[in-house]
């Protein structure tokens, strides 16, 4: 994604991209490290200090290998897709500090999405879910099968002398 910081244009890495109620936030990484930025009409500013705490929760919780889907609830947390189309001008963003485990969590594409808004991979992975299904509804109806036909040829060995 391109970050439009001063008059210099710089690509960087968006690692989540995510909403707290109606406040969009970007985590990326910056030159100088780790930032998280609000985004306001194609603007990054730093987060408001009184959102601050609920922002940080959120987004621990995000990192964490086993997130909790209440706290999330709670703050009203939902990940966006990582792809941005527009540039965005940084005006002022704030630095965090991630441990090695949270940036490999963020970075992999093993890292639970909370609440996903419909996208193109959400999409093929429903697909997936339900190719899934599929093999399992034909093994009931084999097993289906193949219980009436022993229920019948059960009925036809007790009932033959009758």
């Amino acid at each position: 994604m391109k970050i439009t910081s001063g008059n210099l244009q710089k690509d960087v890495e968006v690692l989540k991209h995510f909403k707290i109620r109606n406040d969009e936030y970007i985590l990326y990484k910056n030159t100088g490290g780790i930032s998280v930025g609000l985004i306001q009409t194609n603007n990054i500013v730093a987060p408001p200090a009184d959102k601050l705490d609920v922002l940080l929760k959120s987004l621990g919780n995000l990192l964490s290998s086993t997130p909790v889907e209440a706290i999330n609830l709670a703050n009203g947390c939902v990940v966006l897709s990582n792809i941005i189309e527009n540039p965005l001008v940084e005006v002022s963003y704030q630095n965090v500090n991630l441990s090695e485990e949270q940036i490999k969590n963020a970075t992999s594409s093993q890292t639970p999405v909370v609440n996903e808004v419909a996208n193109p991979t959400s999409e093929s992975v429903s697909e997936e879910k339900k190719e899934e299904k599929v093999p399992t509804s034909n093994k009931m109806k084999i097993y289906g099968i193949i219980i009436v036909v022993l229920t019948i040829v059960l009925a036809i060995l007790l009932f033959k002398d009758k």
